[in-house]
C-alpha cells in the first residue's frame, strides 16, 4: 500500500499517525485481518495520546477477532476499548459488541451485566433495545 511509504517517510509525525490507523480500518474492511491486528497493535504500541483513536483501535482488532470467531477475545478487547475511553462517544457500541461476543460463547452473567449497563445508561435508544433484542434471542424469558 501506499501508506506503507507515509509510515516509513514520517515515522512519530501526527501524518505517521494517522496513516497507521487508516492502514488498520483499510485492512479491518478489506477483511485482511492479520495486517489490520498488525497496524492497530502498532498504533497502540506508538501512540499514546489519542484516547478516542486508542479505543478505537481495540475495537478494530476486536472487530478482526470477532469477525474469525474468536469471541472471547474479541469480548476482552472491546472491554479494553471502553476501558480506554470510558465516557467516549463510542462507549455504547463497543458495550454492545462486548454483548454480542458474551453472547456467542453463552455467557449470560457478562452478556446480562452489559445489558443492564445499556440499558440504564441508554434507556429507550435504538442502542439499548437492539443490546435487549441480542441478550432475549439466546437467553429469552
Amino acid at each position: 500500500m501506499a501508506m506503507q511509504g507515509i509510515l516509513d517517510e514520517h515515522d512519530g509525525t501526527d501524518v505517521a499517525e494517522q496513516a497507521t490507523f487508516l492502514l488498520g480500518k483499510l485492512s479491518l474492511r478489506q477483511r485482511n485481518y492479520p495486517e489490520a491486528v498488525r497496524y492497530f497493535e502498532l498504533y497502540l504500541s506508538q501512540y499514546r495520546d489519542d484516547k478516542l483513536m486508542r479505543a478505537a483501535s481495540h475495537a478494530g482488532i476486536a472487530g478482526a477477532l470477532e469477525n474469525q470467531g474468536q469471541f472471547a477475545d474479541a469480548a476482552a478487547r472491546y472491554v479494553q476499548a471502553i476501558d480506554e475511553f470510558s465516557d467516549g462517544p463510542l462507549t455504547g457500541d463497543y458495550q454492545l459488541a462486548a454483548l454480542r461476543c458474551y453472547v456467542e460463547l453463552n455467557d449470560g452473567e457478562k452478556a446480562r451485566g452489559l445489558l443492564t449497563e445499556l440499558q440504564d445508561k441508554f434507556k429507550g435508544t435504538e442502542l439499548a433495545n437492539r443490546a435487549a433484542r441480542i441478550f432475549g434471542e439466546k437467553f429469552p424469558g
